[in-house]
């Protein structure tokens, strides 16, 4: 006993044989692979790699060797402290499975969930918006255009939609107490102000909408359902400031129309330019609303989808008449072209769809030239009044 006092007698060394018969003991132990290598004379290139690393300040390393895989390696010094031998364990990486698998099932029920709402919300916004408009819209079209004020529209519900239907009713009932005629004109244009003002109302609860999702989708859903409704707000807007209630000035309307789908998408002038040759023609509501509806539509299409990645390019929009009885619209452009393997009659796209159902509503035909980009033509004769859009 040295009770610590003098120089140190002599060193104890504990050592522990460390061969594969040990290895597979710690190997049952631990219930996992073990394998053991020579610092300096590793067998496969696993241990290679794992070398390169290892180090006495770092003589631990974990790393994945696949998507399966995932290897531990420790270094063992010898009684010297220089590194003697490299152990090695393996083990499969369900943990990594289970993660990606988790990771793969949520991005599925986001994907899932994003297109039953953008569904769910066309549904919705078609039920209780677009198809009531076009209802109003179509209501209004036969009371102004055949002079008949004892008519009234019909709107049920308890919103925006059905106070403006009762709004026009009530001016309705002036209008048919009134026995001037210049009288009479005064309150039909107050109504097709009421109209594009009230219209301009559901436009912004839109907009407003589509500011509550940060769904790029649905966005775009409410951005092209404001463009229609903008569109028949703005021929109740030329029927308030013409001289002439039967009519409006096609031309204008269409400058004005375009003007605010530029706006709407942002569509930059010296990207894609719009060309715009119109025949100086009168048409009345029940042609001017649809024709309207599908210059929207068309044009919209082309902004968005017939110059991608900066691309340059026209669209261009013609409309001209035969002895002011039959009427060819055209509107085309120069960009990439409209999908082969769509026909554009039997698409699911619901501006495709409104299209092809406003064209029938004319009593028109419609044709797509896929050359050089992508030409739609529309030939009809102006609808009779009293007939409106359904």
């Amino acid at each position: 006993k040295s009770e610590h006092q003098g120089p140190v007698k002599g060193t104890i060394i504990m050592l522990n044989f460390l061969d594969s018969a040990e290895i597979e003991r710690l190997s049952r132990i631990t219930n996992s692979s073990l394998s053991l290598s020579l610092f300096n004379d590793p067998d496969t290139s696993d241990f290679r790699s794992a070398i390169q690393i290892l180090s006495k300040e770092k003589p631990m390393l974990i790393q994945p060797l696949s998507n399966d895989i995932i290897a531990g390696y420790l270094l063992l010094n010898d009684i010297g402290g220089t590194p003697a031998v490299v152990i090695e364990t393996k083990m499969p990486r369900e943990i990594h499975k289970q993660g990606e698998n988790t990771m793969r099932y949520l991005v599925l029920s986001i994907i899932g969930v994003g297109l039953v709402f953008g569904l769910v919300t066309i549904f919705l916004l078609e039920k209780n918006v677009l198809s009531r408009l076009a209802l109003l819209n179509s209501n209004m079209s036969a009371i102004g255009t055949s002079g008949d004020h004892s008519m009234r529209v019909s709107m049920i519900g308890n919103d925006e939609l059905s106070n403006m239907a009762k709004e026009i009713n009530r001016m309705l009932e002036e209008l048919e107490k009134a026995d001037e005629a210049e009288k009479k004109q005064l309150l039909l244009k107050e109504i097709y102000h009421r109209v594009k003002n009230n219209l301009q109302i559901v436009i912004s609860l839109l907009n407003l909408q589509s500011q509550k999702t940060n769904d790029k989708n649905v966005i775009e859903i409410f951005r092209d359902s404001q463009n229609r409704i903008r569109s028949m707000a703005l021929i109740h807007e030329k029927l308030y400031n013409s001289r002439d209630l039967a009519g409006i000035n096609f031309k204008e309307y269409i400058y004005d129309l375009t003007y605010n789908l530029l706006h709407s998408y942002g569509v930059n002038p010296g990207r894609i330019n719009l060309k715009i040759d119109i025949d100086e023609v009168i048409l009345n509501l029940d042609t001017a609303t649809p024709c309207g509806l599908i210059v929207t539509e068309l044009v919209s299409n082309a902004f968005k989808h017939a110059f991608p990645a900066d691309r340059k390019g026209d669209v261009h929009i013609r409309f001209f008449s035969v002895n002011n009885e039959k009427y060819t619209m055209i509107i085309s452009d120069n960009g990439i072209g409209f999908p082969e393997d769509i026909d554009f009659r039997k698409t699911t796209t619901l501006g495709l769809q409104l299209v092809t159902s406003l064209v029938g509503q004319l009593d028109g035909t419609i044709e797509l030239d896929k050359r050089g980009g992508t030409e739609f033509k529309i030939e009809f004769k102006e609808q009779r009044t009293g007939k409106g859009i359904k």
